[in-house]
């Protein structure tokens, strides 16, 4: 993954490595330890990489992006959102290509996962950690358990871009957004594919469906239950049905 820097128009520290556990756990070290806003790790294999809720995020060298961001932001509670926008318009940009959002930060594209967002701060919430992972194609040897789940920014074609064109583009558009929060409450909602959908809401106690209606301005996804109850889940785990 070098020669990222020559496609980017902010001024950051870019620290890439050839294999690591995690990006998120080098992160959070240097957060930490006071690293800057808008440090960037990036790796070209992670053995332990890991997604929301700590499930595994399969990593194989050559094929995806896997990095993490160090931010400070003025509304922690946002920064997932804005990162999903981010990464639609960047590759959007950068491989005309259209991914869309499941609630919160799974992007998708031909119903298949081709990325995944996470998001961890300090107690404080003096920063962010962002791990975002890219598929950009997928190797021969997806396991089979993933192979009905995941897909690629890229798959069965030839890459219109590159993997470092599209990070650098990711980059920017995180650490150099040009849109108001209501702007990118707006680009997040129309990137939404859930809204007006029947979805499966996997409740600690019940699991049960509902119907997502819409995002408030804090990304907030209102839906109608069974029994016509409205309410507001500002996190959790959604699912839908193709």
């Amino acid at each position: 993954m070098e020669g990222i820097t020559e496609y980017l128009q902010v001024d950051t520290k870019i620290e890439t490595h050839q294999l690591v556990e995690s990006t998120n756990i080098l992160a959070k070290k240097q957060a930490e330890g006071g690293a800057k806003h808008g440090t960037v790790i990036i790796a070209e294999e992670q053995t332990a990489g890991r997604g929301r809720h700590g499930r595994s995020f399969f990593s194989p060298p050559g094929h995806g992006i896997y990095m993490s961001l160090i931010l400070k932001p003025s509304n922690p509670s946002l920064t997932t959102i804005q990162a999903a926008v981010a990464v639609c318009e960047a590759t959007e940009q950068a491989c005309k290509k259209s991914p869309q959002i499941k609630w919160v930060n799974d992007l998708f594209m031909r119903q298949k996962k081709i990325c995944g967002i996470s998001a961890e701060m300090d107690q404080t919430m003096q920063w962010v950690v962002v791990g975002i992972g890219v598929n950009f194609t997928l190797p021969d040897n997806v396991p089979n358990e993933l192979s009905h789940i995941i897909g690629a920014v890229f798959e069965g074609e030839e890459p219109n871009t590159t993997r470092n064109q599209l990070t650098a583009s990711i980059i920017n558009k995180i650490l150099h957004p040009n849109y108001s929060q209501a702007e990118m409450i707006e680009r997040y909602k129309q990137r939404l594919f859930i809204l007006g959908k029947k979805i499966r809401v996997e409740s600690a106690i019940t699991p049960y469906e509902a119907i997502a209606l819409d995002i408030d301005d804090m990304g907030q996804l209102l839906i109608e239950d069974e029994f016509g109850e409205r309410k507001l889940l500002s996190a959790g785990e959604v699912s839908v049905r193709f």
